[in-house]
């Protein structure tokens, strides 16, 4: 197989939008993960709870910030 300048256009372009679908997908189930673990440490008091939250939350800005780019 050669790859020719539309192949080689075709694979970045495939590689481009793979990125921009799963970005924004992480993004939005971690918005609802992170809404998950605030209400159980407002109810519960329950340190783990929190460092979940404070873990996520680290990893969710830079999802956000990778959508950006």
């Amino acid at each position: 197989m050669e790859l020719d300048p539309f192949m080689l256009a075709r694979m970045q372009f495939a590689a481009n939008i793979s990125f921009h679908i799963l970005f924004p997908t992480i993004t939005i189930g971690l918005c609802w993960i992170l809404l998950y673990f605030r209400v159980r440490f407002t109810l519960s008091g329950d340190k783990a709870w929190e460092y979940a939250y404070s873990f996520w939350v680290k990893i969710f800005m830079k999802t956000s910030v990778a959508n950006e780019v």
